[in-house]
């Protein structure tokens, strides 16, 4: 929570573009230790953001989803679910495109915050990706 509220405010990894306000989940930490803030995982945008042209070569391509879990762990409080094709926030499905969701299973089992799913392409969509993600949790439990 903000000093001197009980509401949590996390702030979302976005970045998508060279300038972006935040780059690499060290500097999401900074800033959201800096003001009191949590921390909103979007694996999409963590999953485009691996392969960004500004990023050093011998970093691209590093699975920075797992590197945002591993250094911001409980201040992650929200999650943004969705797929991509690694180059575009589309917005997919989880059951659709690139991202390797049984890869986090763990995670995702033993998360306490609260997962929005941001997925396009109607009920259709979002069902399929309720479904998976809990397929993906229920193995583990």
């Amino acid at each position: 929570a903000l000093s001197g509220s009980s509401v949590p405010v996390a702030l979302e990894n976005l970045a998508l573009y060279s300038d972006g306000l935040v780059r690499e989940p060290e500097m999401l930490k900074t800033l959201t230790q800096t003001y009191s803030m949590k921390n909103c995982l979007d694996f999409g945008h963590a999953y485009i953001e691996s392969s960004q042209i500004w990023r050093v070569e011998t970093m691209r391509g590093e699975d920075l989803i797992q590197k945002y879990i591993n250094v911001l762990g409980h201040d992650i409080t929200h999650l943004h679910l969705c797929n991509n094709n690694g180059l575009d926030d589309l917005h997919d499905a989880t059951d659709r495109g690139v991202i390797p969701f049984e890869r986090y299973a763990d995670y995702l089992s033993t998360f306490k915050g609260s997962i929005c799913l941001e997925v396009a392409g109607g009920k259709d969509a979002v069902h399929r990706s309720v479904k998976h993600i809990r397929s993906l949790i229920s193995v583990l439990a």
